[in-house]
C-alpha cells in the first residue's frame, strides 16, 4: 500500500512540474504572453518565408555583394541593397519580382576600407501596396 501511494504521489508530483513548464519553439515567429501565462504564437512575417545576405572578398580581391528573399504567393519580393565604405554608401543595387528576388553583384573595394551591406527586404501586393519590410546587414569586410 505505502509503495502504490509513493508512486502515486511521485507520478502526480512530475506530472505537476511538467505541465507547469512551457516549452515553445517558434522559429520565425514571436510569441506573445498573455496575464494568464498562456502563450500565442504569431508569424513574424504575413508574405516573406526566407532572407539572407553575404558580402566577401573572392580571390581577385573583388567584393561580392549577395543578398536574396523569398515571399508566398501572390506576392513581389523586394530586396535593395546598399553598399557601405565606412558608414557611407557607395553602390545601390535592387531587385523587384514575383515569388524571389536576387541581387549578385560584384565591386571593386578600396584598400584600407571596411564594407558592410544594408539590405531592406519587402514584400508587395499585386497593386504594388507595401505589406512589410524588415532591415538586416551582412557580415562586415575589411579591405588591407
Amino acid at each position: 500500500m505505502k509503495t502504490n501511494v509513493k508512486k502515486a504521489v511521485a507520478v502526480f508530483s512530475a506530472a505537476t512540474i511538467l505541465m507547469g513548464v512551457p516549452c515553445v519553439h517558434a522559429e520565425g515567429g514571436d510569441i506573445s504572453v498573455n496575464s494568464a501565462g498562456t502563450g500565442v504564437i504569431m508569424p513574424r512575417f504575413v508574405g516573406i518565408t526566407s532572407y539572407d545576405s553575404e558580402l566577401k572578398l573572392n580571390s581577385s580581391n573583388v567584393l561580392c555583394c549577395y543578398a536574396q528573399t523569398t515571399v508566398r504567393t501572390p506576392y513581389v519580393a523586394s530586396v535593395k541593397v546598399e553598399l557601405k565604405e565606412n558608414g557611407s554608401t557607395v553602390k545601390t543595387w535592387s531587385a523587384k519580382e514575383k515569388l524571389g528576388a536576387t541581387v549578385d553583384e560584384t565591386y571593386k573595394p578600396t584598400k584600407g576600407s571596411s564594407y558592410i551591406l544594408r539590405v531592406t527586404y519587402a514584400t508587395y501586393d499585386s497593386s504594388d501596396n507595401l505589406i512589410e519590410s524588415v532591415v538586416g546587414y551582412s557580415n562586415e569586410v575589411i579591405y588591407n
